[in-house]
């Protein structure tokens, strides 16, 4: 018998090789069948098995577990461009006093020195109190950028964004019978001490009636331009947070013009321009939070530099017809003292913050809406260079009745504001 054994032994141990290498739970197998024999004749004898294959278990796939943050990051896109149509408001440009005013009630405006001005009683101001109003401005900005390295970690981004020159103007002339009275205020400080008064240019006076009118015009342009490399510093559950460095450049223009003309008589033009540039080094920090259809992107950047201020004073004035055609520098701001053009630099800074939210219409395409605030600490405007001390024996208008002599007045103020501006934008990001 010991033969049959060892023989059985050694087919069952052939029939399992196949699953050798799996660790089997012994109890979960069937059992196997002992061996049948049969003895035939004398002496051969003969073992017969029955078939059986012993089963294998099934594979077993083990699934990676995700937990806290993802195990590879997002997929960068390589290139990209974002198109925004601008609507913005910008910081109102705010005058250094009021420069028009009229009479509550019919006087004769030649009868004291200080009638129309702000030292008289029956005088109220038209214009000046109160900056323009300041309706939102319309523009465009562009940005593009482009991965530097496969995984997108490190990329290069450069915007650009303009508001066009867009003009405010405040308009005013008298009828035949002079009405509405109109008058330019400022402080006469040449011959005698400085008083309230007022050039007449329309109403009741000496007697007759003096007809004219005023015209100002303030118009103010802003655009800009930075360039910045991106580095992604680590993403997960938070978003994901970026760091940005690099350079910025802005610039603020500021125009304002006065005219104002007497019918018969003389006619005055003053012109007061300003001119910012900022150029510096600058650093962010953005932060991005994405979804399956959304993102929502938010922008922290500072910016320390040099800014370049420029101011620009100049004017003229037309005679009365008894010297018809003849045109000298200076108007009625404007002077010989003030005239010219001066350059100031000074250390400043520039701040923007801006939200954008983005809603993915397609892959590449994707719809945005945001806001944006931007300020700037040192600027040059133009209503805030307005010199209200007046000599008239350095002013055409009226130096031919007032001797000459006195103080250097108007001066130029180079007087400084800060400057914001903010708004909304609307448009749309490609992505490659």
């Amino acid at each position: 018998m010991k033969p049959s054994f060892l023989a059985g032994g050694l087919a069952v141990l052939a029939l399992s090789l196949p699953c050798a290498a799996q660790e089997l739970d012994p109890s979960t197998l069937p059992g196997i069948p002992e061996p049948k024999v049969e003895v035939k004749g004398d002496p051969p004898r003969k073992v017969t098995l029955p078939e059986y294959d012993p089963p294998c278990p099934p594979a077993v796939i083990v699934e990676p577990t995700i937990v806290g943050i993802p195990v590879t990051g997002p997929e960068y896109p390589h290139l990209w461009a974002d198109f925004d149509a601008l609507l913005w408001w910008m910081k109102a440009n705010n005058f250094s006093g009021p420069l028009v005013t009229t009479i509550r009630a019919p006087e004769d405006l030649a009868a004291t020195v200080t009638a129309g001005g702000l030292a008289d009683p029956n005088a109220a101001v038209l214009f000046g109190d109160q900056p323009f109003r300041r309706d939102p401005q319309a523009g465009g900005r562009l940005t593009v950028g482009a991965a530097l390295d496969p995984e997108g970690s490190i990329a290069f981004e450069a915007s650009g964004f303009y508001l066009p020159l867009q003009v405010e103007r405040f308009f005013a002339r008298s009828d035949a019978a002079g009405n509405p009275a109109l008058a330019l205020p400022f402080i006469d400080v040449f011959p005698g001490p400085p008083v309230e008064t007022a050039a007449i240019i329309a109403g009741p006076f000496n007697g007759g009636v003096r007809t004219g009118f005023v015209l100002i015009n303030n118009g103010t342009e802003l655009w800009g331009a930075d360039a910045n490399l991106v580095k992604a510093l680590g993403y997960g559950w938070f978003g994901e947070f970026d760091l940005l460095a690099g350079v910025r450049y802005l610039q603020l223009r500021d125009i304002l013009t006065i005219d104002a003309a007497t019918d018969g008589g003389g006619s005055t033009d003053d012109r007061f321009e300003t001119r910012n540039e900022f150029v510096g080094g600058q650093l962010g920090l953005r932060h991005v939070l994405e979804g399956e259809w959304w993102r929502v992107q938010t922008t922290a950047k500072f910016a320390l530099g040099d800014s370049h201020q420029t101011l620009d004073i100049n004017g003229t004035s037309g005679l009365p017809l008894t010297a018809a055609g003849v045109t000298l520098p200076g108007g009625f701001y404007t002077a010989g003292s003030n005239i010219g053009r001066t350059h100031t630099d000074r250390l400043a800074f520039v701040q923007e913050t801006g939200v954008n939210l983005t809603y993915k219409m397609t892959d590449c395409v994707q719809l945005t809406v945001g806001y944006t605030f931007l300020y700037w600490n040192h600027v040059y405007r133009s209503g805030n260079q307005i010199d209200r001390s007046i000599n008239p024996a350095l002013n055409p208008a009226f130096s031919v009745v007032v001797p000459p002599g006195g103080p250097q007045q108007p001066q130029r103020l180079n007087a400084e504001s800060s400057f914001w501006a903010q708004g909304i934008n609307l448009g749309f990001r490609v992505t490659f």
